[in-house]
């Protein structure tokens, strides 16, 4: 097939605008395409609702779908503090101590659950536990801890 010149596409052009009308397509009405249709509340959510977890720990979350689990499983996941939590592929890396909202999205919808993140252990001070510790009175002067 040989090129054609800029000049007959303009013409072809010119000519279909001559010969429409100001009233808009014919023929078959415009389809719209479908909408993501909107899940029935509580059909899509995250499982368990909530975790805690101590710095450096991990834990998997999952998505269930009507109940069924894992379904969702090109969910995308968001931390909703990165400092406490972070989260790729509904792994959660507790960071620090605080709490935070771990979010799926799938479908235009989307479910959460919390993490929270323990602080390190108090540690109890010598001066703590001897305050705790009490003598009984009697001949056998047993120590017990009483805080």
């Amino acid at each position: 097939m040989r090129n054609l010149p800029p000049i007959v596409y303009a013409s072809v052009v010119g000519l279909l605008l001559a010969c429409s009308d100001s009233t808009g397509p014919s023929g078959p009405a415009i389809v719209s395409p479908p909408q993501i249709p909107e899940f029935p509340p509580g059909a899509f959510q995250v499982s368990p609702a909530t975790a805690t977890l101590q710095p450096g720990q991990t834990f998997r979350f999952t998505t269930t779908y009507s109940g069924n689990p894992g379904t969702p499983g090109d969910a995308a996941w968001h931390s909703s503090d990165g400092n406490v939590a972070t989260v790729t592929g509904g792994i959660v890396r507790a960071v620090s101590a605080g709490q935070a909202r771990i979010v799926a999205v799938w479908g235009g919808t989307q479910a959460s659950a919390i993490v929270r993140v323990a602080g390190p252990a108090k540690k109890l001070e010598h001066a703590d536990a001897v305050a705790c510790l009490m003598r009984t009175s009697g001949a056998d002067h047993r120590l017990f801890i009483q805080c």
